[in-house]
């Protein structure tokens, strides 16, 4: 492969899917937000406002200080961390075969084992490799040269759980 390198955009687009709630995540956050609403309405009913309000506003206040941190914070700290990890301005040339993915750049080089990631995710911009929960490979999608290329990658990743 080519090298390439991760750009300020992709790296945005990856760590904003790396934040991304799971599907079991959202029920949580569903049933948690039920529980509150069925708390402060109970509280509410039974005369009981201070509760009735703080349940609410605690609640009101999660949910817009998750879209704030994620519309506006994030973008200001994945900048930050981009410029600071020197590592990202490198080309990087990345392949794949049986034997796992192989990333390497004019400082480094790492084969790690299908075996070693634990999930996947992907959107338009980005494929990324869990090592672990806090810990991803970002690939940028620009890698693939052919159809066939990333079938072959998929082919590779499909047995690792995709979250």
């Amino acid at each position: 492969m080519n090298p390439t390198k991760i750009t300020p955009e992709e790296y945005l687009s990856a760590v904003k899917l790396g934040q991304n709630l799971t599907n079991k995540q959202r029920l949580k956050f569903a049933a948690l937000f039920i529980v509150t609403a069925i708390a402060s309405i109970t509280s509410w009913k039974l005369g009981n406002i201070t509760v009735a309000g703080g349940l609410f506003g605690g609640a009101v206040g999660c949910f817009i200080g998750h879209w704030i941190q994620r519309l506006y914070i994030l973008k200001f700290k994945a900048k930050k961390i981009y410029k600071q990890q020197k590592f990202l301005h490198e080309p990087f040339s990345y392949d794949w075969s049986p034997d796992g993915l192989l990333v390497t750049s004019d400082t480094s080089s790492c084969l790690t084992p299908w075996s070693h990631f634990v999930r996947w995710r992907e959107n338009k911009d980005v494929v990324l490799l869990y090592h672990s929960d806090c810990l991803f490979q970002i690939l940028p999608k620009s890698i693939f040269t052919s159809q066939e290329s990333e079938q072959k990658l998929r082919s590779y990743i499909e047995p690792v759980q995709n979250a």
